[in-house]
């Protein structure tokens, strides 16, 4: 009798445990579950985070039309941003971009206003490691408070 319920319970498991691969498959395989996964994150940022025009999976690769991403007086916008994932990483911990592709990125940062500490840049801890196969950005503008924009043209990275 113990050895029957422990049989059903065990296949209630990995029943369950299948549904759950299945399900996270599928949000990460669908371009309309890929689009609706990232629409939620980037709703929970307060305004952070903002993707228009969404096109693939993140299984398969994601390209937008704009990201813009707002940092107190930070803001960077990423125009025609593609990029693909190789998944299998993570279970080292880390995140490897097989391709990081963008038309244009801008940089603004704004005036630091008077009363704001002089406080050193910290470094970003993350739980993981991003690694970038290749990276390429035609056009990369930096622009600091009201200063004169820094202007680069077609930055290319390869890792090896």
């Amino acid at each position: 009798m113990i050895s029957g319920l422990a049989s059903r319970l065990l296949s209630a498991v990995l029943a369950l445990l299948l549904a759950v691969v299945v399900l996270g498959l599928w949000l990460l395989a669908t371009p309309a579950c890929s689009a609706w996964l990232i629409g939620t994150l980037s709703t929970q940022t307060d305004g952070m985070l903002s993707i228009s025009g969404l096109h693939g999976s993140l299984l398969r690769g994601l390209r937008a039309e704009r990201v813009e991403i707002q940092v107190t007086r930070t803001r960077v916008v990423i125009s025609q941003a593609e990029v693909s994932v190789f998944w299998p990483d993570l279970l080292r911990r880390r995140v490897r971009l097989r391709t990081a592709r963008a038309a244009e990125v801008l940089v603004e940062v704004g005036r630091r206003p008077p009363d704001e500490p002089d406080t050193p840049v910290m470094a970003l801890l993350l739980p993981v490691v991003i690694v970038a196969d290749k990276l390429e950005v035609a056009e990369l503008q930096i622009r600091i408070a009201d200063g004169e924009p820094i202007n680069l043209h077609a930055a290319r990275l390869q890792g090896e």
